[in-house]
Order: C-alpha cells, then structure tokens, then sequence
C-alpha cells in the first residue's frame, strides 16, 4: 500500500513536470527575462535588500498584472458575445459598441497566474519565506524549461545544421568516427 507522502511526492513530481513543459512553450527570450529577474531577486534578499529599483520594477508588474486581470474581469462575457467581432482595420469606437475590443476569457488563466507570481515576487523581496520558497522552484522550473530549449537546439542542430553553417564549414562529418565537435573546430 502507497503512503499518503509517496502519492504526495508523485502529484508534486508531476505538477513540476507540467509546470515546466507549460513554461518549455514560452519564447527563449521570455524564459532568460523571467529568469533574470529571478535571479536578481534572489541576490537580492541576501546580499542587498534594500534595492529600490527592483522593487520598483516588481510594483510596476504588480500594478500591470491588476489592471490586466481587472480589465478580464469587467468583460466575463466576451467569449460568448453574438455581435459583430472586432475588424482589424482602425475604427473609432465608443464604449458602448460592440466593435469594441475586449480581452478575451482564454486569457483569464495567463492573467491570474502573473497575478500571483508577481504578488509572490514582491512579497520575497520583503521577506516572506513562503514566497522566497516558491520563487526558488520558480527558478528551478525556469531553469529546466531553458535547458529544454538548449538541448532541442543542439539536437536540431546536429541533425539539420543552418544553411549559412555548412556554408562556412563546408558538409557534416557523416562518418560516426568524426564527431561533430571536430566539424566546428575546423
């Protein structure tokens, strides 16, 4: 018979997973952002605590992340509204037209979870060690998304180089004795 923690350990296990698959289909670029500013706030409260700038940017995102959240929540409709949908082309529309763009509901889950992480960002800048605990497996989780990224990068590389590549280092190596490492020291 399984243990109540065993079954713990497994759901926790498998929610990291997902967490950092979901996290793995985000841009490269957004994930080393998130991962920086992690970071920085990490430092943060163990070396410098009193960085103002850095706290500046975290209400800022705070702020964002309220007024987003609030703007989905003044429109819970939206995603069963029968009128005409918005044009891509510039109208001028009053508040009350239908034409009027709105957010969609499919990013109620987005905007929820940039409210809670940027309110669990800032509240481990002041440190609440809840906080500065889950920004630590935020950390991690961004961390192993990265390294998915790298490693689907290297694995295309090395079996569908760029163009401009075997242009400048001529053909891969196809032999088995001559590793691809020997190809880009050439």
């Amino acid at each position: 018979k399984r243990q109540l923690h065993d079954l713990w350990r497994d759901a926790t296990t498998a929610l990291d997973a997902a967490d950092i698959a979901h996290l793995a289909t985000q841009p490269t670029h957004a994930l080393a952002t998130q991962l920086t500013l992690i970071r920085r706030i990490l430092t943060a409260t163990t070396t410098t605590p009193t960085d103002v700038d850095l706290h500046g940017v975290l209400v800022d995102r705070l702020h964002h992340a309220q007024g987003a959240h609030q703007l989905i929540d003044a429109h819970p409709h939206t995603a069963t509204t029968t009128g005409p949908k918005p044009t891509t082309h510039a109208q001028p529309t009053s508040p009350h037209s239908s034409h009027q763009q709105r957010p969609d509901l499919a990013q109620r889950p987005a905007a929820q979870r940039e409210l809670r992480m940027s309110a669990t960002l800032l509240a481990a800048t002041q440190g609440d060690s809840a906080a500065l605990a889950a920004v630590r497996a935020h950390e991690q989780h961004l961390d192993a998304a990265l390294t998915q990224h790298i490693d689907n990068a290297t694995l295309r590389l090395s079996q569908e180089p760029a163009r401009y590549l075997t242009d400048l280092l001529g053909p891969k190596p196809t032999t088995t004795t001559s590793p691809a490492h020997t190809w880009i020291c050439l």
